[in-house]
């Protein structure tokens, strides 16, 4: 009875014809730009950037700047949200 791989160079290039090489194929990396990005695909994250836009408009134009406080401190969530995805990710 006869058992295993026959070792002959024919047939070594018939499987690899056949299957290919027994190799792993490099990941496609990820960028930094990418992983910045994909935390703004998030429904609630787009959200926050409308109140934000929204909360700025309006409290700049009943308070001036001082009215860009709320606005301002939202923006800062955004981003603290934005990086530790992106760092969570990486």
């Amino acid at each position: 009875m006869k058992t295993g791989i026959e070792a002959s160079s024919e047939d070594l290039n018939k499987r690899k014809m056949r299957y290919g090489n027994n190799e792993i194929k490099p990941r496609k990396a990820t960028t930094l730009c990418q992983l910045l990005m994909e935390p703004f695909e998030d429904r609630i994250l787009q959200i926050l950037i409308g109140a934000c836009v929204i909360q700025l408009a309006i409290g700049i134009f009943e308070n001036g700047l001082a009215g860009a406080v709320d606005g301002i401190s939202i923006f800062i969530a955004i981003m603290i949200i934005t990086l530790v995805t992106a760092g969570n990710n990486y």
